[in-house]
């Protein structure tokens, strides 16, 4: 989290957040939680930008 919002490293994946986990579930339209290695095979798409994904999972919990 640190290395996202305060030194803005554009490539870090926090796969043990619940709240990315529970956003990349509602995104993808998952029954279940990801797992973490669910949640790595995800984001290797989103590679060099991990963190906006990051972000994107948990702003996708503020919409309802």
């Amino acid at each position: 989290m640190f290395a996202i919002f305060f030194v803005r490293f554009a490539d870090i994946m926090v796969t043990g957040d619940l709240g990315v986990q529970k956003g990349c579930a509602k995104i993808y339209a998952l029954r279940a939680t990801p797992t973490k290695l669910k949640m790595e095979s995800i984001a290797k798409t989103w590679t060099p930008y991990r963190s906006l994904g990051a972000m994107l999972c948990w702003k996708a919990l503020e919409e309802t």
